[in-house]
């Protein structure tokens, strides 16, 4: 007996030959896959393959094709057990949620609105097999969305938490991430799932376009957007995941990378230092300082001997022009104003001391590498509040963990699922 993917390569490789007579057999006769008593057809999996490799810029011979079409099959299964469940579930997508799907698709690839069908007729795709992918998408979104999210309770101590750590991360390393995840429903398909994660980092190596295979292959939350993932702080992702990144250089792409929930493709698209949390425009602060030089070498004493004599003369300040007054007298040219700066780039021990700090308030006495200071906030703008920076934390939160659950649920579906392979 040929092994079932062996066979898979063999039909695929005749279908692939086929002339014009044995494609309209195909069309009629053809199975790929029957997924509880649902049909894909040879047709559908020919379908998606074009669109695949036209959208991420793959090069098209027989051999390629050949060596995606077992993965896509799996994309395929997996979005008509989607689809199935969703409508269990009595989730629907309407004309309007299409329309919208393939605006924002229009949009991505610079096309007029209304042109993406003649976008694609002009490659050979038929609209029907991106359609049937945007569908079990938008119904998965909706499925998360209605059911599991709302299952989630989020602890008020998790949140402040997570938000504590988000602020400490303030100044760290940041990564701009897209990512493609190939889940393993059984520890058995687990050396498959890491070849197919492999050829797609040659393949994106070659050239291949990032968000095109992860719309077409990831299995994570954000396939929807390409794999984009925004900017994560380091220390954010699992332990291995962090270590693979933190090697990259931006535009680059890691090897596949195992953890519990599969096989991940992380591609660095850029790398800054954090800013924390932002829930609104970055916050800014207006500063004054009053300044009183000191040795680097200078010891205990003397530091202390510096911040008590700045703390004494600006106990009495109320008021920026105060804080001026004082610096004028000392006479101490690093004294006066600093402008309006972005809390989020001022360093560490600094930004320790401002960001409780109410203006108009002298802070304690701080050393630096020059002397001690006492700052002042003169004003502040932008920023989140509090509330609104623990309400984005918390959708964070509720988001991440019903992802969590839409990945065990469809391998829960996968388990229990009547699937007949017949290529």
């Amino acid at each position: 007996m040929i092994p079932p993917r062996t066979a898979l390569t063999l039909a695929l490789a005749v279908l692939i030959a086929a002339g014009p007579a044995a494609h309209a057999q195909q069309l009629l006769q053809g199975i790929a896959a029957v997924v509880n008593d649902e049909v894909i057809s040879v047709y559908d999996l020919r379908t998606r393959l074009r669109m695949v490799i036209s959208s991420s810029g793959l090069p098209a011979p027989a051999e390629v094709q050949e060596r995606l079409a077992p993965q896509v099959l799996r994309d395929l299964i997996d979005e008509k057990l989607q689809i199935q469940e969703s409508e269990r579930q009595g989730i629907t997508v309407t004309e309007a949620d299409m329309d919208r799907a393939r605006a924002t698709l229009e949009r991505q690839n610079n096309l007029p609105p209304g042109q993406l069908g003649a976008f694609l007729t002009a490659r050979g795709i038929d609209e029907s097999a991106l359609e049937s992918q945007i569908t079990a998408t938008i119904a998965w979104q909706k499925m998360i969305a209605r059911r599991l999210a709302p299952q989630i309770n989020i602890a008020r101590e998790e949140v402040d938490e997570t938000l504590r750590r988000i602020e400490a991360g303030a100044g760290r390393p940041e990564h701009l991430l897209a990512e493609i995840l190939l889940p393993v429903s059984n520890p058995r398909e687990a050396p498959q799932v890491q070849r197919a994660a492999a050829r797609l980092v040659a393949q994106i190596r070659d050239g291949a376009n990032f968000p095109a295979l992860a719309r077409s292959f990831s299995k994570a939350a954000s396939a929807a957007d390409g794999g984009d993932l925004g900017w994560v702080s380091q220390g954010q992702l699992e332990p291995e995941l962090d270590a693979a990144v933190a090697r990259l250089q931006p535009g680059a792409v890691t090897d596949p990378v195992a953890t519990l929930g599969g096989y991940h493709v992380l591609l660095l698209r850029d790398r800054r230092l954090g800013k924390g949390i932002e829930a609104g425009p970055p916050a800014t602060v207006t500063l004054h300082q009053v300044f009183l030089p000191l040795a680097a070498t200078a010891g205990a004493a003397g530091v202390q001997a510096a911040a008590d004599r700045l703390r004494q003369l600006t106990a009495g300040a109320a008021s920026c022009a105060a804080m001026d007054a004082i610096g004028k007298r000392l006479g101490t040219a690093m004294s006066g104003s600093l402008g309006s700066i972005e809390e989020a780039s001022l360093p560490p021990r600094i930004r320790e001391v401002v960001s409780p700090l109410a203006a108009g308030t002298p802070s304690r006495p701080v050393r630096t590498e020059q002397g001690v200071v006492v700052l002042m906030v003169c004003d502040r703008s932008g920023g989140a509040s509090r509330e609104a920076a623990r309400k984005k934390v918390r959708l964070m939160l509720v988001e991440k963990r019903a992802n969590k659950a839409a990945q065990r649920l469809l391998l829960d579906l996968r388990r229990n699922a009547m699937v007949d392979v017949r290529l």
